[in-house]
């Protein structure tokens, strides 16, 4: 018997390639997303395409009830830059925050500890597959809170692909991941 899918409310932190598709992914499957970014073009365009948007990171600080904020962003600077504006003015305890770029898994670590010190669950998820797979369903290297993945598992297997979600489990385990698929990923192609 399938488990019926509950609905999320997500906010998107970055409409770039992959989180613009993945958002239009989790909307086909059911859930809500709010986007924000800080390019005005492509805040229009996802307004055009009937999405909520929040015009400044700081309006989330403003939401009451418990959020769900996932960042896909570059790797480095600008991640960790806007993980650390959400865990000082933004998350509050019981949120949960998701990166679901390319970070560095010893950044991601650290990133977890901070946000737990307060109450609030951080997720480092290895995202796979390009733009396709975010708009068509992706794979999915999820490391950190358990209970955080579990409460949102059955939202990562509605826009993954079939079987394409894993649990990795400590903080920093989803984006290790990441590392060492890239690396075999990689090599295969050199070979062909």
């Amino acid at each position: 018997m399938q488990k019926e899918i509950i609905e999320v409310k997500l906010y998107m932190i970055g409409l770039g390639k992959m989180g613009y598709r993945l958002a239009e992914n989790m909307r086909d499957n059911g859930h809500q997303v709010v986007g924000y970014d800080v390019n005005e073009e492509v805040v229009a365009k996802f307004k055009e395409e009937k999405f909520e948007v929040i015009e400044s990171i700081e309006e989330l600080k403003n939401i009451q009830e418990k959020k769900v904020i996932w960042v896909m962003l570059p790797a480095g600077k600008i991640t960790n830059s806007t993980l650390k504006k959400i865990k000082d003015f933004v998350a509050s305890e019981g949120d949960i925050v998701i990166d679901g770029g390319n970070s560095d898994y010893q950044d991601s670590i650290k990133h977890a500890e901070e946000f737990e010190k307060k109450g609030i669950s951080f997720l480092d998820v290895g995202t796979s597959g390009g733009t396709y797979g975010a708009r068509n369903g992706a794979s999915f290297m999820i490391g950190g809170n358990e209970n955080a993945y579990k409460e949102l598992e059955e939202f990562f297997k509605s826009i993954s692909v079939e079987n394409g979600t894993i649990y990795t489990g400590k903080s920093g385990s989803g984006h290790y991941l990441k590392v060492i698929h890239n690396a075999i990923l990689h090599s295969m192609l050199e070979i062909l």
